[in-house]
């Protein structure tokens, strides 16, 4: 819907469904709290104030409240009202192409830009900043932000930057801290208070014990001086008033049943020695309930059959016969602050297991609002779903933000129990298979495909830019691939060359061209016009990579690709005679169970990507996307990752993914081994070379530059 009011103040709105109201994370985002005669004019104030992203309405009360707060920073929760409804003001990047940084004229009397005082041009408005293509509102403490504007600065919050350069989160700005914390100023305010809440009266010496008072007063200020970050904490503990009338007339006395009930405490003497080691100063929903069933018996005239001498005697953790009238009160409330808190706790915690294992998307926002509907069923009033809370709930739980890797539809959550089974039913199988082999003849393979320039995603550049630009020799290259197979054994060893398979736009390599190719002797060189293996290139790389590399016999690991499932393929007729067993992993479970996919292929794509970066970054002029370039550098990773250093390497693919019992850790991988931060300012060990060092030989421990390793082509036999 669009508001009435003059074109510079339209607004494109979006509504809820009724019985909703908005809950902003802090009151003060709230900014107009009064009655509209309808969910249009109420609309309308929201359009007409700039700062507004969010209003609600109740119809029936004619309540219409704005807020400076979108669902980043508040949540819309359901309400028993079913008047109530909630509108959203909704942005767009059209609405600031036209007027950002251009002269004030442009956005006079406009709701989403403002006239900078000090530019003189068209600026984010109060409390938001600039991401590239509209004015967002600013974040609150701890929120995630990845830009140094994206923090309320008026609340003292910076985004920020790790030790790599990466902007973290919006936190207090410490350069400003003793602004907050002047410990003068806590000293005077002190002084004041004491002053008008006591009569002072200095009658007598200062006492030992005074001083002591004083000193860890002092103490505490200074440590208030020295530390970082303050955060006020409220506890609620069990409070004891007088002493319960409910047994005045029992305390000393015993009632014709306490014999009777002897026998019983007698057999639940043990119950209680087992609870002795809990926390003195917690106790249980359940047990409270225990202590007042047990307490409150009653025999057949409706008097109360037990003591507290009886009642003490069993529950030896109440130290005090008033907890029991305290008790009562608060099963009536439905548990301690702290017990409804653990029960919010376990049924957020219980919802976020059951979308995740659905496989659902989950944010900040979704664990506030459940937590905020929690509260409402078991009556916490007081709980807001804070920051605070929200981080305490992810810490105790283990919960952190992670990209999504795998992309999965609802059919496939829907079946990941069958999923699960199979996998477990390969592993029984593999192993039963494998016991007929030697860890040697155990072999995994896999097509791996690999960009022709493959680049990073991410760069460190300025705060508020626009756009962030990468460069890259090609794009045609960054979007299209070649392909490598390489083939692993258990005992942690690369088996014979690895195949690669280059991208031809006919399908094949003319002669001319054959001849110009540099043959490494690890690798052999096939193409296709995708670049991606066919089933023909399977028999091609059995004959040429497998066969020659193999003895007598072989167990093969290897995935569900149609193009191999041709068991022909395997015949000892077309293998020279010798006895090749293959399995096949079950299908949606390759990157569990196969060992190059779990570990193996990562690290070789990293090792291949650390070169090309060098190359980009230094601009160094040669095309790594040319066909011998790429016949180069993928036989000199190949050859690196055969050093006797990676075999624990290796064998971990196979531990990770669950076929081999065998925990090979500690091992190095190749960040550890080839490209290890300390070199990152050394130079190149050859003689009269002064170029910084790329690598760090896996065989000889010697450190490379580009030319050194690269071009010249550092190869061990």
């Amino acid at each position: 819907m669009s508001s009435p009011a003059h074109a510079i103040y339209s607004s494109t709105l979006s509504l809820s469904l009724q019985g909703h109201e908005f809950q902003p994370q802090y009151g003060f985002q709230l900014i107009f709290n009064n009655t509209a005669q309808s969910l249009l004019l109420c609309a309308a104030a929201c359009t007409q104030n700039p700062p507004c992203r969010t209003f609600d309405y109740d119809s029936s009360s004619h309540r219409c409240r704005l807020f400076e707060a979108d669902l980043t920073n508040g949540a819309i929760i359901a309400v028993a009202s079913q008047t109530s409804i909630v509108g959203s003001v909704i942005l767009s990047a059209s609405l600031y192409a036209s007027m950002y940084n251009q002269s004030c004229s442009a956005c006079q009397e406009n709701r989403y830009q403002t006239c900078s005082s000090t530019t003189s041009t068209c600026q984010c408005p109060g409390n938001s900043y600039w991401n590239g293509s509209m004015c967002p509102l600013q974040l609150f403490a701890n929120a995630t932000c990845s830009q140094i504007d994206a923090c309320r600065s008026d609340l003292n919050l910076s985004c920020i930057i790790n030790s790599y350069g990466e902007f973290t989160q919006c936190l207090t700005d410490l350069s400003t801290f003793e602004k907050v914390m002047n410990p003068a100023n806590i000293v005077d305010c002190l002084c004041d208070l004491v002053k008008n809440n006591l009569s002072l009266h200095s009658t007598s010496d200062i006492s030992s014990k005074e001083r002591e008072i004083a000193q860890h007063l002092c103490e505490t200020i200074v440590t208030f001086n020295k530390c970082k970050r303050v955060e006020y904490e409220e506890e609620t503990t069990l409070d004891l008033y007088e002493m319960s009338n409910d047994y005045e007339s029992e305390v000393d006395d015993t009632t014709s049943h306490d014999d009777d009930s002897s026998e019983a405490d007698d057999e639940l003497e043990s119950e209680e020695k087992e609870r002795e080691g809990c926390n003195v100063k917690g106790y249980s929903l359940e047990y409270m309930k225990e202590v007042v069933a047990y307490a409150d018996a009653k025999d057949s005239s409706g008097k109360r059959r037990r003591s507290w001498k009886t009642v003490h005697h069993k529950y030896k953790k109440v130290p005090d016969q008033a907890y029991i009238s305290r008790f009562r009160n608060y099963i009536e409330q439905q548990g301690t602050k702290r017990q409804k808190t653990q029960n919010l706790d376990d049924m957020v915690f219980k919802i976020f297991v059951g979308a995740r294992e659905k496989s659902l998307m989950v944010h900040d926002i979704d664990i506030k609002r459940w937590g905020l509907k929690a509260a409402k069923e078991i009556k916490l009033d007081e709980f807001s779903a804070s920051d605070r809370w929200l981080r305490n709930f992810k810490g105790r739980h283990g919960i952190v933000s992670r990209r999504v890797t795998n992309i999965v539809t609802k059919h496939e959550v829907a079946n990941q129990e069958l999923i699960e089974k199979s996998a477990k039913d390969f592993i029984k199988d593999f192993y039963k298979c494998s016991s007929h082999f030697n860890p040697s003849q155990i072999l995994n393979t896999d097509q791996v495909g690999i960009e022709k320039e493959a680049h990073s995603t991410r760069t460190l550049s300025f705060g508020g830019e626009k756009k962030t630009f990468g460069t890259v020799a090609s794009k045609n290259a960054s979007t299209h691939s070649y392909t490598v197979q390489p083939t692993i054994s258990l005992d942690g060893k690369q088996v014979g060359p690895i195949l690669l398979c280059l991208q031809e736009p006919k399908g094949k390599l003319g002669e001319g061209v054959k001849n110009k190719l540099f043959k490494p002797s690890n690798v052999v060189i096939t193409c296709s016009a995708s670049g991606k293996l066919t089933s023909s290139l399977v028999a091609y790389w059995r004959d040429n990579c497998l066969l020659p590399s193999i003895g007598g016999k072989c167990l093969l690991l290897s995935d569900s690709w149609s193009a191999q499932n041709d068991m022909s393929l395997y015949d000892k007729a077309n293998c020279q005679n010798k006895h090749i067993t293959r399995i096949q992993t079950p299908q949606k479970t390759t990157s569990d169970l196969q060992p190059l996919d779990v570990y193996y292929n990562r690290q070789m794509k990293n090792f291949i990507k650390r070169i090309y970066n060098r190359v980009a970054l230094d601009e160094i002029p040669i095309h790594m996307y040319e066909r011998n370039n790429i016949i180069k550098i993928v036989s000199l990773v190949h050859n690196q990752l055969s050093a006797p250093i990676f075999r624990q390497m290796i064998r971990y693919s196979w531990y990770a993914s669950g076929l081999s019992k065998t925990d090979p850790t500690p091992f190095f991988n190749i960040n550890e081994v080839c490209f290890p931060p300390i070199t990152s300012h050394e130079e190149c060990s050859v003689d009269n070379c002064d170029d910084a060092v790329l690598i760090t030989c896996a065989f000889c421990s010697e450190k490379f530059c580009f030319h050194d390793f690269f071009v010249n082509y550092h190869f061990h036999d």
